[in-house]
């Protein structure tokens, strides 16, 4: 039985280390949803894409287009906000994109 485990543990290494590696991360300094497409669209990355995050908060990108893409980002994250001030204050200033997945 120990010995099941042992090797159930290494698989389950071997795996996890294997999922982690088909995809890549970029990180940004200065990006926010009101100048991504761009950025983006620079690096030549805009059909790579797989996950945008903001600090703690991921989304899957659904949509064909990038605008549709940071719609629906815009709308999953400020469901996340409570407060309407702050709501607002986003809406005009962008919502801080620090890092995205890609496909390899």
């Amino acid at each position: 039985m120990k010995k099941l485990f042992i090797l159930f543990i290494i698989l389950t290494i071997l795996f996890c280390n294997n999922v982690n590696s088909k995809s890549k991360i970029i990180y940004f300094n200065d990006v926010n949803t009101l100048n991504f497409t761009q950025k983006i669209v620079d690096k030549k990355l805009e059909h790579k894409i797989k996950i945008i995050c903001s600090y703690d908060f991921c989304n899957f990108i659904k949509g064909e287009s990038l605008t549709d893409i940071i719609f629906d980002f815009e709308t999953n994250y400020l469901k996340t906000i409570n407060d309407i001030d702050l709501k607002n204050e986003v809406k005009v200033k962008g919502i801080r994109i620090t890092h995205v997945y890609l496909n390899r």
